[in-house]
């Protein structure tokens, strides 16, 4: 009779090894990749308002270092909320939702991307109609604009060019945001694919296709919608609607 016996060392290595395999696959998921990519973004942005605070107490910058401290204090919240999403399976709900200002996200966005927008000599252009809100988690928000900015700016090639954002309410009540760049353009027949995740354009900055993939996703979340308009050689506008105050309370 051929007796079995149990090694506990062996049972542990056994248990260790489900877990990881459990623990690769959730971060290989696709909505995981797209938010540790959305992640490494925010603590980007993190790096950079803190590289501005050392400068602005280096240079006893009174005004600078309060600057500085505030969008510190906004960034590590974002990337905090969207740590939260990693241990959380959500759905947009009443409680999630908020009334969020396009134009401070833009202002937020725009400021931690300053270096590398100097660095390119990119110019941004802002045409937020005031008061513009949309009902959407902060995170979510910033999730989309951001992608949407970096991607604006990656597909720039040359130097001295502008991306411009656009937003106001429409007349169903949500709200019309475009982000608009004057580089390289889409291809027609590469047009369909630009939102699937992996695929990309870009061969030499950016390059990873899970920022608009990304985007995709938390519209779907929101009953969002996106469409893009593409010139090769002039550039690409992409517009996004998400619903805005008036319409979330008509659907109440």
């Amino acid at each position: 009779m051929n007796v079995g016996t149990m090694n506990s060392s062996d049972t542990l290595i056994r248990t260790s090894s489900a877990g990881q395999t459990r623990m690769v696959r959730f971060l290989e998921s696709p909505e995981v990749r797209m938010l540790i990519h959305d992640l490494r973004h925010s603590v980007q942005a993190i790096v950079g308002s803190v590289d501005t605070l050392q400068i602005a107490i280096e240079e006893h910058a009174a005004d600078l270092t309060n600057k500085s401290l505030d969008r510190l204090r906004q960034n590590t919240n974002l990337a905090v909320d969207m740590l939260g999403h990693l241990v959380v399976d959500r759905r947009a709900s009443d409680k999630e939702v908020a009334e969020c200002d396009v134009a401070a996200e833009v202002d937020l966005i725009v400021d931690s991307l300053d270096s590398l927008l100097r660095q390119n000599k990119i110019t941004v252009r802002q045409e937020v109609s005031p008061c513009t809100t949309v009902e959407i988690h902060k995170a979510d928000l910033n999730r989309v604009l951001r992608n949407l900015i970096l991607n604006a700016v990656e597909a720039i090639t040359k130097r001295d060019s502008s991306v411009a954002i656009m937003a106001a309410a429409v007349s169903d009540g949500s709200v019309q945001i475009t982000v608009q760049d004057d580089g390289c353009g889409i291809d027609e027949d590469k047009l369909a694919s630009i939102f699937e995740e992996g695929y990309t354009t870009k061969t030499q900055r950016g390059n990873q296709g899970l920022g608009l993939a990304a985007v995709k996703q938390v519209l779907e979340v929101y009953g969002g919608t996106m469409r893009v308009q593409s010139q090769p050689g002039k550039g690409t506008a992409f517009t996004v609607c998400l619903p805005g105050p008036e319409r979330n309370r008509e659907g109440h």
